[in-house]
């Protein structure tokens, strides 16, 4: 047993004296590389690989969207580093803050570049591996012109345009069809401009918004109404298509109109919140259509309604109308261009108390309540309430529970004195 406990620990012994081998160039590989956000896998075995950009994607991205490379290594032996150079020599950024434009050394008329990608290892006895990558990069297009133009959803007939003048590089092109932007258009969820290129590549931008405000110059999104143009439908929007090449047309719009809906609101309503059967908010001066307009009303807190009055430009004198059994109002605005909304409010009944009491759990001296409504309050042991007003004019009714009044039915202004 001697013995063989003794070839045991001479095994582990071995087992222990034993150095991995060197790591090798073998170990180390590129699987992938991204080039402006295109991903190219590169074959087991593979030392080069090759890409498409078109031009626009191959510039600088002035979003900062795009990065140069993105590249890791399988399989590796120890730390790896990797670094790219262009056919220069000159060292190409690598991380998604890298925003180098890839085609400086090209002509519009496109081409290819090459880069080298570098993988090595941290042990210095391992050989780099080396990686070719041949970016073909497509010819700037010159195409700047659009394919559609939509103003709040109304279509702009392209095809009446002027005679398209400028230098070169630079066209302009007057689109002289009368736009009409109807109030119902105009209230709509549809871009105010909505312009796609005939190369999708192609960028527009808004030059100049002009008198009817269009979006400005970066803002694809505004959904907001234009203004209202007054009848005069005129205007010097400038919509700018800008071509790969960097050649770029500016569409004039010489002739847009923006219509508003007829009847002008006058509103006053004394603290309340008025709002459109859409939930949306009344104001002074909104514009609706000339149309039955149904609407609610909101008192201030602590107040009531007491009258809701319209007079339209056809009433001699001002209208009350009166709530539906939903609680909203309805006025007939059909042939109208004014209508003047008027709401009266008033305090709501308070139950004033000579000194403090409990009401829902809280002293106070006063409260004010709903119309019709009630309050309950908690006097002390020993205590006795003298409710002011009368029964059936000021109040309902008055119930005690032990120490809990409640006073039904409030309708006026009432004294509480308590003794």
């Amino acid at each position: 047993w001697l013995e063989k406990l003794w070839d045991e620990v001479m095994a582990q012994q071995a087992d222990e004296r034993t150095v991995a081998p060197p790591p090798t160039s073998s170990d180390l590989a590129l699987k992938s590389i991204t080039i402006k956000g295109v991903k190219v896998d590169i074959p087991e075995g593979k030392t080069s690989a090759s890409v498409d950009l078109s031009w626009k994607d191959a510039k600088n991205s002035s979003t900062g969207a795009l990065e140069n490379v993105g590249a890791y290594v399988t399989n590796p032996a120890t730390g790896t580093s990797i670094s790219v150079t262009d056919g220069t020599g000159t060292t190409v950024g690598i991380t998604s803050s890298d925003k180098d434009d890839i085609t400086e050394s090209l002509t519009t008329a496109g081409g290819q570049v090459v880069w080298t990608v570098k993988v090595e290892s941290d042990d210095a006895t391992v050989d780099p591996v080396f990686y070719t990558i041949r970016i073909n990069i497509a010819k700037a297009d010159t195409d700047s012109t659009l394919k559609s133009l939509f103003i709040k959803g109304v279509e702009v007939d392209l095809t009446k345009a002027g005679t398209p003048g400028g230098t070169t590089g630079a066209v302009t092109i007057d689109l002289n069809d009368t736009v009409v932007i109807t109030a119902a258009d105009n209230a709509s969820d549809e871009l105010k401009v909505d312009a796609t290129p005939t190369n999708p590549k192609a960028v527009v931008t808004i030059k100049t918004a002009g008198a009817n405000g269009l979006a400005i110059a970066g803002d694809a999104t505004d959904k907001s109404a234009l203004t209202y143009s007054d009848g005069t439908a005129k205007d010097d929007s400038v919509i700018k298509v800008t071509a790969e090449d960097g050649s770029y047309t500016e569409y004039t719009l010489k002739s847009v109109k923006v219509e508003r809906y007829p009847v002008g609101i006058t509103l006053t309503d004394n603290g309340a919140t008025v709002k459109y059967a859409d939930g949306t908010t009344m104001a002074n001066n909104d514009r609706v259509p000339a149309e039955e307009l149904t609407f609610t009303v909101e008192p201030p807190a602590n107040k009531k309604i007491t009258k809701v009055e319209k007079k339209t430009d056809s009433d001699g004198t001002a209208v009350a109308v009166t709530a539906g059994t939903d609680g909203s109002y309805t006025v007939d605005l059909t042939g109208a261009t004014t209508v003047a909304i008027t709401i009266t409010v008033a305090d709501n009944p308070e139950v004033t108390f000579d000194q403090m009491v409990l009401v829902n759990g809280k002293a106070v001296n006063s409260v004010f309540v709903v119309e019709n409504g009630s309050v309950t309050f908690t006097l002390q042991a020993g205590q006795m309430a003298n409710v002011g007003g009368t029964a059936g004019t000021d109040y309902t009714d008055i119930d005690v529970d032990g120490l809990t009044w409640t006073i039904n039915g409030v309708k006026n202004d009432i004294a509480v004195t308590i003794s």
